[in-house]
């Protein structure tokens, strides 16, 4: 005779969102002995937040999500935490099923259960984690190179160039951004830099030829007041230190 048991799921009553997923043959049992262990054992995201809901004077609701084989019970609580972790913040710490190997069938399973979904957005918080943690951070040499070789001849959709562009309307540039994307801003170590690797370099045949091309095109009056006023206000720049 076969024997069952059950996989169940913890769910937050503050906003119906599960948040553990365990086995047990008894889940009301179970639940006691979750509160024993918030008070007994280490600290842990899970006995965190059960400590939270009973500051609150909470408790979480279980709900049966399966009842499964005992010889099968650790394939479907891997299954169980891996499909309902992309959806809910679990605080189960491992993946389930210690001791128990995954069956073909049962692997076949999760990536069926992940097929097509989407990882809820970030919060504000996470944002900001995430943020905290790359500052600072440099890329390697190798992995930059690796990242090139990745992107190079890569094209990007139409779709995925209509949201950057949605993104960006609106937004507007700092002045010092924009002085800084056109290159204003400059250290001194930056300008000496510069100017080491520009001295007795020979202008190459494409810059002459794309050069001759610009002075050849036929300018309106408009356009050449703009060249006019740029080189003024760059001479002007130059005499007062500003470059």
């Amino acid at each position: 005779m076969t024997e069952f048991t059950y996989i169940y799921g913890l769910v937050d009553p503050r906003d119906e969102r599960i948040r553990y997923v365990g086995k047990s043959n008894n889940p009301r049992a179970r639940l006691r002995a979750h509160f024993r262990e918030m008070r007994n054992s280490k600290p842990c995201h899970r006995t965190a937040w059960l400590s939270n809901l009973v500051s609150n004077g909470l408790k979480p609701i279980i709900i049966i999500l399966d009842r499964v084989s005992t010889d099968e019970w650790q394939q479907w609580e891997q299954y169980y935490i891996a499909r309902l972790r992309r959806a809910f913040d679990l605080t189960n710490n491992t993946d389930g099923g210690e001791g128990g190997v995954r069956s073909e069938e049962t692997k076949r399973k999760i990536g069926e259960a992940h097929r097509g979904m989407k990882r809820p957005p970030f919060t504000e918080e996470h944002r900001r984690k995430l943020s905290e943690a790359h500052k600072g951070k440099k890329v390697c040499p190798e992995t930059r190179e690796a990242q090139s070789r990745r992107l190079m001849g890569h094209e990007v959709s139409q779709e995925t160039r209509d949201k950057i562009s949605t993104a960006h309307k609106g937004y507007k540039h700092t002045e010092e951004t924009k002085l800084k994307m056109r290159g204003r801003i400059r250290s001194e170590e930056h300008k000496r830099k510069l100017g080491d690797a520009s001295r007795g370099r020979p202008m190459n045949d494409a810059v002459r030829q794309k050069f001759r091309e610009f002075n050849m095109k036929e300018k309106t009056e408009e356009h050449k007041a703009k060249i006019a006023n740029a080189i003024r206000e760059h001479w002007r720049k130059k005499k007062s230190g500003e470059l």
